[in-house]
């Protein structure tokens, strides 16, 4: 890449185009800009800026993916191109087409505001004086900012406008999601575009995977977790999620899009986690025959996996629907009544449709603890 700048400084001398169009250098599959473009376009956009000392002279340019040409057409950013031929492929990932590709799905965005999961995904954040792993579990993209949600409680914002998240936190989640961006782009573009037609094939496919769940749960005692293998990894639903996870304090909960009242809790366990299961408890698991990617499943990580003070015990905990429609969650602490407090209606009309069951007694124990922890604690 190096090479490539010092040969366009040397061959392509760059006259002053003060209020001029921009020039990108098409090296076939994408654009170089150097000197004062690469500089207007970090002022402008925000996009990482690349520089390297030779010999005493400082070479900055910036890499420009295809669809980092579309932002530009989108935001009505004059340039001209000049073909550059190349004797060798050149690698173009950088922190910019990473920019590049949350702003054209910003673009998408349009006034919406769309939320997509992550699943099994994790790295580390670096401190002054310590070290932390984090979680990513989902990445929330708007008109006006991308935020990415780590250790499913806490939100971190990547970008404003055009100001982006240079700190060490913001400059190594951005690096991390890099290739779940390249690998997942075609798929998080279509959930923006078509979020209903998504959803609904979610619905299919995984409504499928919780049949063959059923199917194996039918034809095994009632004391065996069924599961289902996806990929490299095992699935289980209701009340088996729930046992799964009180047996492997690592498995987590997720939310899942399916057909039907049951269905919606599911765990996720990696084969280790599979393995340490199987030497506690007696499991049964059937391939899933599932041929797409893991994140195609659209798994949600549920507020099952937030910690809470086991110590504070709510009683008459129970989801009331009000005649509005909407749903109230209620409960008692020492006696006394607590405020009747709003939920999620989509929460509420699943709780008040279940069965008494693990899962249901799991959601309102945990809902109940996210709603009045905070006015309990002194």
């Amino acid at each position: 890449m190096q090479k490539l700048v010092k040969e366009l400084y040397k061959c392509y001398p760059m006259p002053d185009k003060a209020g001029m169009a921009l020039v990108l250098y098409n090296t076939g599959g994408m654009w170089v800009a150097i000197g004062k473009d690469a500089d207007r376009l970090y002022l402008t956009l925000g996009w990482e800026l690349s520089d390297f000392d030779d010999e005493g002279f400082i070479y900055s340019y910036m890499i420009v993916s295809t669809v980092g040409i579309k932002v530009l057409q989108q935001l009505g950013i004059e340039y001209q191109t000049i073909k550059v031929p190349l004797s060798q492929d050149i690698d173009g990932d950088s922190l910019a087409t990473t920019q590049q590709a949350l702003d054209y799905l910003r673009q998408q965005a349009d006034s919406h505001s769309f939320t997509y999961p992550f699943v099994c995904h994790s790295t580390m954040i670096e401190g002054v004086s310590y070290i932390r792993e984090v979680r990513l579990t989902s990445l929330t993209i708007s008109r006006g900012s991308v935020a990415l949600c780590i250790d499913n409680s806490e939100q971190i914002e990547l970008v404003s406008r055009y100001e982006w998240n240079f700190s060490h936190t913001g400059v190594t989640l951005l690096s991390y999601i890099s290739g779940i961006i390249k690998e997942q782009f075609a798929y998080l573009l279509a959930f923006i575009q078509s979020p209903k037609q998504t959803i609904k094939d979610q619905k299919l496919q995984n409504t499928e995977l919780y049949k063959s769940y059923l199917n194996e749960k039918a034809q095994s005692p009632a004391d065996i977790l069924a599961l289902v293998k996806v990929q490299n990894i095992f699935l289980t639903f209701d009340d088996d999620a729930i046992s799964a996870a009180s047996l492997h304090h690592s498995v987590l909960l997720y939310e899942c899009n399916v057909i039907g009242y049951r269905g919606r809790t599911v765990a996720l366990l990696e084969y280790s986690q599979y393995l340490a299961l199987q030497q506690t408890t007696a499991v049964s698991a059937i391939d899933g025959h599932y041929l797409h990617p893991l994140y195609q499943l659209g798994l949600k990580e549920s507020f099952l996996n937030h910690q809470y003070n086991q110590q504070i015990i709510y009683t008459d905990v129970a989801i009331r629907k009000c005649k509005t429609g909407d749903y109230v969650i209620t409960a008692s602490y020492n006696g006394r009544a607590l405020p009747e407090t709003f939920i999620s209606n989509t929460l509420g009309a699943y709780i008040i449709n279940l069965p008494d069951s693990k899962e249901r007694n799991a959601l309102l124990v945990s809902l109940a603890h996210q709603t009045y922890d905070k006015s309990i604690m002194p």
